[in-house]
């Protein structure tokens, strides 16, 4: 990742502290004022990253998150466009995506979603220290999705 740009920081933990601790740890010692939280499996397409910039330099408490197409596991060449919806908890907290009633129209606006997937966003590091960052008791995974 360093040989991308010496923008780029890489942390390695001395010991195994688990995700959300590790999220909290980059934002201990990021410089700039956005954070983005990314996923390994995540792949961007070009000029990915304007948009979430544009929401969060527009809205300073924005919380912008791309949308996730799908590529899948066994073929990286193959390339499916996200169906329109957005995430949302059932009453047992399973997050799920989906698009009930058909109120989301495709189109290349932002709109509103009750959760998120992976804590994969954009937010300025102001407003997320502001708002209390990650809770450290959360151990399991998907803490993330409703932190």
């Amino acid at each position: 990742l360093t040989e991308i740009s010496d923008k780029v920081k890489v942390i390695a933990l001395p010991e195994r502290n688990g995700l959300i601790r590790a999220k909290m740890r980059g934002v201990a010692v990021a410089k700039a004022p956005v954070l983005l939280f990314m996923e390994a499996h995540c792949i961007v397409n070009q000029e990915w990253l304007q948009p979430l910039l544009q929401r969060v330099a527009l809205n300073p408490k924005t919380l912008a998150m791309p949308a996730l197409d799908y590529i899948p596991a066994e073929d990286w060449h193959g390339y499916f466009k996200a169906q329109v919806g957005h995430w949302r908890y059932e009453w047992n907290f399973n997050l799920i995506y989906s698009n009930p009633g058909h109120l989301i129209y495709d189109s290349n606006e932002p709109y509103m979603t009750p959760g998120t997937s992976g804590g994969i966003f954009a937010m300025r590091k102001d407003w997320f220290e502001h708002l209390g960052l990650f809770d450290p008791a959360m151990l399991e995974w998907g803490g993330d999705h409703f932190e």
